[in-house]
């Protein structure tokens, strides 16, 4: 029997128990009010009970509705939670990936310096281009990583109780800082192959080719603008994650096994940034 039924009957039984009280309460009545006295008694105890069922039905129907009201409030807040946890969730996982990103970008850079000294034309340009697209993840990841804060901080408003905390915190954005170290890289090393006449022919061949980067169409426009736009987004993050921190009170939930995982990542990411191998 769920809560709804519960109430109703209850709401029947009060009913029934007015009906009950009112005929007794009739029953007391002295019978000597002559015809219209028993006939006013005889409404009495034929409404009264009728009513007082009326009134049970109405406050069970009633309570019923309240009680039914407060079940989706609870549903929707255990939405808002789980979606919460779901968005804590990917942003801890897509934070662990950034190392990934950047040692993927440095590797592909060593290949173009060797390509470079080789005097490999394409094949440099191309390792360029891959170290390119990995800045460009990079950057994807960071703006997705703000855009989770952005929603965790909106759900948090909507909940009554105590939300897990955001896995990203000031210090985790200030090693996201790491990618510049990484572009610059990239930078010096068109910049020399740029000071290279037959590098500089087949660049300007390549310049203009298209590219998988949100937010540039070719690969010159990525090289040139790539730097810029991780120091937008990452400022952008940091700036979320400050107003998170003033704003909400929030319990951690596994807090061991999140700063963990969060740890390693932040060590792999200071490790890129000072050149040492992870």
């Amino acid at each position: 029997m769920n809560d709804e039924t519960r109430v109703v009957l209850s709401g029947l039984v009060a009913g029934a128990v007015a009906a009950v009280g009112t005929w007794l309460m009739v029953q007391l009545i002295p019978p000597f009010f002559g015809w219209y006295g028993c006939s006013g008694v005889l409404l009495v105890w034929v409404v009264g009970p009728v009513a007082g069922l009326a009134v049970g039905i109405k406050a069970g129907e009633l309570v019923a509705m309240g009680v039914e009201a407060g079940a989706k409030r609870r549903q929707e807040q255990t939405r808002h939670l789980n979606a919460i946890r779901t968005l804590c969730s990917e942003s801890l996982s897509t934070f662990e990936a950034l190392p990934d990103q950047l040692l993927s970008a440095e590797s592909h850079l060593d290949r173009a310096e060797r390509n470079f000294s080789e005097h490999a034309f394409s094949p440099f340009w191309e390792a360029i281009e891959k170290a390119a697209l990995c800045l460009g993840g990079f950057d994807a990841a960071v703006q997705r990583i703000a855009a989770n804060s952005q929603q965790h901080a909106e759900l948090t408003t909507r909940l009554r109780s105590s939300v897990p905390t955001f896995p990203i915190r000031a210090q985790s954005v200030r090693a996201m800082l790491a990618a510049n170290t990484t572009n610059e890289h990239m930078r010096r090393i068109v910049h020399d192959a740029q000071r290279d006449f037959q590098f500089a022919v087949i660049y300007e061949q390549r310049r203009t080719n298209h590219i998988l980067i949100a937010g540039f169409s070719t690969l010159g426009q990525a090289i040139d603008g790539l730097g810029d736009r991780l120091e937008s987004s990452i400022q952008d993050l940091g700036k979320q994650i400050e107003h998170m921190s003033s704003s909400v009170t929030a319990v951690a939930e596994a807090i061991e096994a999140q700063t963990t995982r969060h740890d390693k990542a932040l060590v792999m990411l200071d490790n890129i940034q000072r050149r040492r191998v992870p």
